[in-house]
């Protein structure tokens, strides 16, 4: 792999324009901005703007991959994204473990089975065969897949922030997983988040030590069956929810008509950047 920081610049005190930014970011060039802004937002406009929601709304956990080789150049890419998510404190406690032996592979993938056949017995009837008929990994199949751990000891006993929550270490790997799958949408390519296993597994097979929580295990590679809406709505799973009907204002379970009226517009203003909305399937790869 190249060394990333061969394609990282700076660029200090400058206002960039966006058909500069874009040539920038097709020669796959990472440039880190310090803008003298004199209090103005920097805003995304057009296509740009468009883009950022597209790759929010097309992005889809996905279980099917075929065997096309990932390229470095996006694995790196994928790679910085989750390395430039915020985290609280700045503790950055994620790490990255790639994984692309059969051998290992396999072993990951019975971990998430035998977690989905002892989950099962929560499920009753209907229910149950529904369960089992999901298909809830791809590990085999993809190319690669990324455990992604959370370093609870990272930044010492006191970081800012973590002290009065300890569990912003995870949240913060969590930001980390969400734009690894925007950047894996952006290059084209499909991610699956497998949860199904239990944590001393994947520790095991993995060799991570006790005090290192493996938070997730994402397999990335393309697809031919890239799904336009999410896989358990369309087997009737779950739906997604209204968002006025998850909105309280000031207190907890206190509507507002008034604001939610408002939110109504906006919701009808950015819905038609969803492709799933204009009738297209999606572009994601």
């Amino acid at each position: 792999m190249m060394n990333l920081s061969q394609k990282t610049c700076q660029i200090d005190d400058i206002y960039l324009r966006n058909d500069t930014f874009s040539v920038l970011l097709r020669l796959g060039i990472f440039v880190v901005f310090k803008f003298k802004t004199k209090g103005k937002c920097i805003l995304l406009k057009g296509l740009h703007k468009e883009g950022v929601f597209r790759a929010i709304f097309e992005r889809r956990d996905v279980r099917q991959f075929n065997s096309k080789p990932i390229p470095n150049e996006s694995l790196e890419k994928i790679l910085l994204a989750g390395h430039h998510a915020p985290s609280v404190g700045f503790m950055q406690p994620w790490n990255f473990i790639l994984v692309t032996s059969e051998e290992i592979k396999e072993r990951l993938a019975w971990a998430a089975d035998k977690e989905r056949r002892a989950l099962a017995i929560h499920y009753e009837g209907e229910r149950a065969n529904q369960f089992l008929n999901l298909k809830i990994e791809g590990i085999r199949q993809a190319p690669l897949t990324i455990c992604i751990t959370c370093d609870p000891t990272r930044g010492g006993s006191h970081v800012l922030g973590r002290n009065s929550i300890p569990e912003t270490d995870i949240l913060s790997t969590a930001c980390a997983i969400q734009n690894m799958w925007l950047a894996s949408y952006a290059e084209g390519l499909a991610m699956g988040w497998v949860s199904f296993y239990k944590k001393n597994d994947v520790r095991d097979i993995l060799n991570i030590p006790p005090h290192i929580e493996p938070v997730a295990l994402l397999s990335i590679g393309y697809t031919d069956q890239y799904p336009t809406v999410p896989i358990l709505e369309t087997a009737n799973w779950e739906k997604r929810r209204s968002l006025n009907e998850l909105i309280f204002y000031e207190a907890w379970d206190s509507p507002d008509q008034e604001n939610s009226t408002l939110l109504e517009k906006i919701v009808k203003e950015v819905e038609p950047l969803n492709p799933s909305n204009r009738g297209e399937g999606s572009s994601g790869v």
